[in-house]
């Protein structure tokens, strides 16, 4: 079985701790997309198409 983890927010510039982290236990990332809004960077698009 593979595992795949949704990071919906992030703290950092980029997710390559979370990804080296994740692929040590053959866990596959999936970054949420991530939107602007007028104050900068915002949270996750509310709805994903598949």
């Amino acid at each position: 079985m593979s595992w795949r983890v949704l990071l919906t927010d992030r703290a950092w510039p980029d997710s390559s701790v979370e990804q080296r982290e994740l692929a040590a236990v053959g866990a596959e990332l999936i970054e949420a997309p991530m939107v602007r809004n007028q104050r900068g960077l915002g949270g996750p698009l509310t709805s994903m198409r598949s």
